[in-house]
């Protein structure tokens, strides 16, 4: 008897957007610990059938910065950083709660000022939840 006997989860889908300034230009490696750091720190964990987590690249032409992926078993983390602008973009989602000041703290550790965020729950619908 499939599905019977199975408890319904609930999850908490939560999404952060921050973005805001660097203080230094970010390397790939910068960029990998930052990922790995966020992945601890709000307790969550990579997709374990991924060939490489994270993932980091380096674009050195139009638009020169670093990008990282990170695939987390409850959705996602990706960072874009800018060289010449000297700008971070960060999308943190996940399945998982977790709160915007943990996010915050790990990336001052990178020299990175947030100037801006938005944290919605998508549980539903989406709406925004007010920090």
């Amino acid at each position: 008897m499939r599905g019977n006997n199975k408890t319904k989860i609930m999850l908490d889908h939560k999404h952060l957007i921050s973005k805001g300034a660097l203080s230094k230009i970010l390397t790939i490696e910068d960029v990998t610990v930052l990922i790995d750091t966020l992945v601890d720190i709000l307790d969550m964990k990579y997709v374990a059938t991924m060939p490489a987590n994270p993932v980091v690249g380096y674009e050195p032409n139009e638009n020169p910065g670093v990008t990282g992926v990170g695939i987390i078993t409850t959705s996602h983390i990706v960072l874009h950083t800018w060289d010449e602008t000297m700008l971070y973009q960060l999308d943190v989602y996940s399945c998982k709660d977790f709160h915007p000041s943990q996010v915050n703290e790990v990336l001052k550790l990178y020299g990175m000022q947030e100037s801006d965020r938005k944290f919605f729950d998508r549980n539903y619908n989406i709406q925004e939840i007010n920090i």
